[in-house]
């Protein structure tokens, strides 16, 4: 059955909040300083590479969500305006604040340059690789429509055999796609959310079963690095690494990001929790702009939570959630500030005004062009 009909999925929403909490997860952990301070094949240890595994599909959840909201919808800039100008306020902001709390300790150059360059030159890699994907959703789109269902699955399994199954079993990037951190990925895993879009997904699996699904992907992925870790000598220089289940490229990665969105896109919301996810579901990107903006990881995460492995293993694992929870709400809170502050001068509405007005202008020159020609 086709699936164009842009009706809103509040499960889809949540989706973004639930991914908004795992990737300070990966933050807390890997900026944060667990993942190298921990004693290797530890209780801890082994604890903290879970949590990395179940939180690790978060961004192919990202590029999911896009693909799935895209499809079938207008494609306009403003979108891409709005996502710049997100950007450029926080690294503006967050970079005034800090000056005028350190003067004469800012880069003032580099500041500016990451600012206003952002898709090039800018501190989020997936902002840059989004920005590159944008240009190329019409296109995508357009695959999908001429494609049938037959010939787009064929597709999509043979570019997962070759840039997911081989590159992992052979451990060599052979696709070139740096783990999953290139436009590449997103544009990948943008397909397969609008191929859901359009034709669905094990659409009449029960619910508990995507759930189980993806807790299966995350023990595979965690209990093959147990293992790699527990048969392989940590000294030998022959040593392999046995993190290469724990990437964006990876199939069970894969399958954990799609078991975990097909969860979301088929939960039920309760009434009661709309208004939650109307308030945070808009404020989920900004979180993520707001503790990875450069001075903010690099003097409030960059190996600060080291102090969490003094803990018990379960209070460890507590403090590692709680900490990524506050880290998202206080995230969110912030950007619902920079949500008011940009309908408050109507950011958007100008957006879109100079989006028509550029259209407005090549389609007045196209006319006139045509008009010569004739």
């Amino acid at each position: 059955m086709e699936k164009t009909a842009m009706k809103r999925n509040y499960g889809i929403d949540l989706l973004r909040i639930v991914c908004m909490i795992m990737v300070p997860v990966l933050h807390v952990l890997g900026h944060g300083g667990l993942l190298g301070g921990s004693e290797f094949l530890s209780i801890k240890y082994e604890l903290i590479w879970f949590l990395e595994a179940a939180a690790f599909c978060a961004v192919n959840c990202y590029a999911l969500i896009s693909g799935y909201v895209c499809y079938g919808a207008k494609n306009r800039y403003t979108n891409l305006m709005m996502v710049y100008l997100q950007v450029f306020f926080y690294i503006a902001s967050v970079s005034i604040l800090y000056a005028i709390l350190r003067p004469g300790k800012l880069d003032i150059s580099d500041t500016v340059k990451q600012a206003f360059f952002s898709f090039a030159l800018g501190p989020y890699w997936y902002v840059r690789a989004y920005f590159c994907m944008f240009f190329f959703i019409p296109f995508l789109n357009l695959v999908l429509d001429k494609f049938d269902k037959v010939t787009m699955q064929k597709l999509l399994f043979v570019t997962f055999i070759v840039c997911s199954f081989l590159p992992t079993a052979f451990r060599a990037d052979i696709a070139r796609l740096d783990r999953g951190y290139t436009f590449l990925w997103l544009v990948i895993m943008y397909l397969v959310g609008a191929y859901i879009r359009r034709y669905g997904l094990w659409d009449n699996m029960k619910n508990w079963k995507n759930l189980l699904g993806y807790f299966l992907c995350v023990l595979i992925s965690w209990g093959v690095k147990l293992i790699m870790d527990l048969v392989q000598d940590s000294s030998s220089p022959n040593k392999i690494d046995s993190t290469f289940l724990i990437r964006y490229t990876s199939p069970t990665i894969v399958f954990c990001a799609l078991f975990l969105f097909m969860f979301f896109l088929n939960i039920k919301i309760k009434p009661q929790m709309v208004k939650f996810i109307k308030f945070f579901a808009p404020a989920s990107f900004g979180v993520y702009l707001l503790h990875e903006e450069p001075l903010i990881r690099e003097k409030l995460i960059t190996g600060t939570f080291t102090v969490y492995l003094n803990l018990p293993a379960w209070l460890m694992v507590l403090a590692v959630l709680g900490t990524a929870v506050l880290i998202w709400f206080g995230g969110s809170l912030v950007d619902r500030v920079r949500i008011f502050f940009f309908d408050l001068f109507k950011i958007k509405r100008c957006c879109i005004w100079i989006e028509d007005s550029i259209s407005r202008i090549f389609n007045k020159s196209s006319k006139n062009l045509n008009s010569r020609k004739h």
